[in-house]
């Protein structure tokens, strides 16, 4: 019998995190996490990103002597890597801050730090929302990421929002650090993403969405995709090494044909278009709702971000409801026939 628990609160949260970080018997045998209410995390950061509130990667659960200085960090290492499935339920994280340099022990910043790996890509993370309300990633270690440091999984039916900064060390993407193989991108929004950066002395790849992109089979996929990036968003590289992209930073030729990607920058200038490896993927859009061309990364450039942001969230978010609710119904048509 397959076995599932659910998560309710920032308590059940940090046990979930605890059991996987430390490679407890009881949460390896668990095949499916079922998120089953919102959870805040309580960084409580203003708009200039400083945070009075929790750390996420350090956290204090209030009334629980056992759960002080937790690491909500899921999977924090190769060696404690997280491989079950994650079902969201379509409910909310929020008000996260993650600030790993107060720890020596994390090498994969993000929501989730390591998932599968190139023997076990099997985990399906879905129909999740995260708000980060403001707050943002800072970290030393290898890989960073908005949702995850390192994955090898399935992702679909998930919106980012609402990060501050992301500065990690070699691979840093908004969505994911580092992407191993056949893993699926499928209706993800990133959405209101700040600056992201990389701080390795030896070069750093800071990607719109991805840092490091593995793909030796070539069957990774991205689809439905959209990133509204802020209007101050810089995405920058350190070190003698590295490079800058829109979407993906290392390995961008191994995109397989993109399907149905778009990315909002403010009042675009690509003259210095050449800078950017993934530029031969690009198509440049003009209408904001353009549909754009398939096998292209479709980008779209806005003036005014206040009413350009009210647009995204009413039209593209809609687009991926709706695009979600077809899908649903062709397999539910298929169960039928069968």
């Amino acid at each position: 019998m397959t076995k599932k628990t659910t998560i309710a609160n920032v308590e059940d949260w940090a046990y979930f995190a605890k059991g996987i970080n430390e490679g407890k018997t009881g949460m390896k045998s668990v095949d499916t996490f079922d998120l089953i209410s919102d959870i805040d995390f309580g960084a409580n950061c203003n708009s200039e990103g400083v945070c009075t509130g929790q750390n996420y990667a350090n956290f204090n659960v209030a009334g629980n002597s056992e759960l002080q200085g937790v690491n909500m960090i899921v999977g924090k290492d190769d060696s404690h890597v997280f491989y079950a499935n994650f079902n969201g339920n379509g409910h909310t994280l929020s008000n996260i801050n993650i600030d790993t340099t107060v720890r020596n022990d994390i090498n994969n910043a993000g929501l989730f730090g390591y998932i599968g790996d190139d023997n076990s890509n099997n985990s399906v993370i879905k129909d999740l929302t995260v708000d980060y309300k403001g707050g943002g990633i800072k970290s030393n270690g290898y890989n960073a990421g908005g949702f995850t440091g390192n994955t090898y999984g399935t992702f679909t039916n998930i919106s980012l929002n609402n990060i501050g900064n992301i500065d990690g060390g070699d691979y840093i993407g908004g969505f994911a650090g580092e992407v191993g193989d056949d893993d699926k991108f499928i209706n993800i929004s990133l959405n209101n993403i700040g600056n992201m950066s990389g701080n390795s002395k030896l070069g750093t790849y800071v990607g719109g969405f991805i840092g490091y992109l593995r793909n030796i089979s070539g069957y990774t996929t991205f689809s439905n995709i959209y990133i509204f990036l802020n209007k101050n968003t810089e995405i920058i590289s350190d070190g003698s090494d590295g490079s800058v992209e829109l979407f993906v930073a290392l390995n961008a030729n191994k995109l397989n044909k993109p399907d149905n990607i778009h990315i909002y920058k403010y009042n675009t200038d690509f003259t210095d278009s050449n800078k950017y490896v993934d530029n031969g993927f690009w198509n440049l859009v003009s209408g904001f709702d353009d549909a754009g061309q398939d096998g292209k990364i479709n980008i779209h450039s806005y003036i005014e971000q206040a009413s350009a942001n009210e647009n995204f969230k009413n039209v593209v978010l809609d687009k991926l409801k709706d695009i979600k609710k077809i899908k649903m119904e062709i397999l539910s048509l298929l169960q039928i026939l069968q």
